[in-house]
């Protein structure tokens, strides 16, 4: 059965690019240049993102090993399962301040400035991957608030 002409400009949708508003372009991915009006680029997408092998303890037993994503380009720390996936997300606005355990200095809180969130507690590899950590989120951290002023 003929389904028609494949479309090989925008895998998800099976309509012309400029169709789309813009904030969804860049959502999938596409960005303007000077020589086409969108150009999908996977590298603004990704290798700007930095990526911490964390452990999350459970309230029923087993800790949950998770991979933490850190994105300045979307301002947010994401922890999810795997590297591209979903997960619990903290916009770097939302944080109040870093912290690391004075009893066991792998454990790293971060700390909201709402308290009606949850306080995000994970353990990282070793004490130098966590104050490299928190030291980096502070400087996003303080970089945003300067931003915001």
């Amino acid at each position: 059965m003929y389904r028609g002409p494949r479309m090989k400009t925008a895998p998800f949708a099976p309509f012309n690019k400029a169709f789309l508003p813009e904030s969804m372009l860049r959502k999938f991915g596409f960005v303007k240049s000077n020589d086409m009006p969108y150009e999908r680029s996977h590298a603004v997408r990704t290798t700007h993102q930095e990526f911490y092998k964390v452990v999350q303890e459970s309230m029923f037993g087993a800790p949950n090993h998770k991979i933490l994503r850190v994105d300045p380009l979307r301002e947010k720390i994401i922890i999810s399962d795997t590297e591209k996936g979903r997960g619990v997300s903290f916009a770097f606005s939302d944080i109040k301040q870093v912290v690391t355990d004075d009893n066991d200095t792998c454990r790293v809180s971060v700390i909201p400035h709402d308290s009606s969130y949850r306080t995000m507690t994970f353990g990282m590899e070793s004490p130098e991957v966590a104050l490299a950590f928190t030291q980096r989120l502070e400087t996003l951290v303080q970089a945003r608030k300067i931003g915001d002023s």
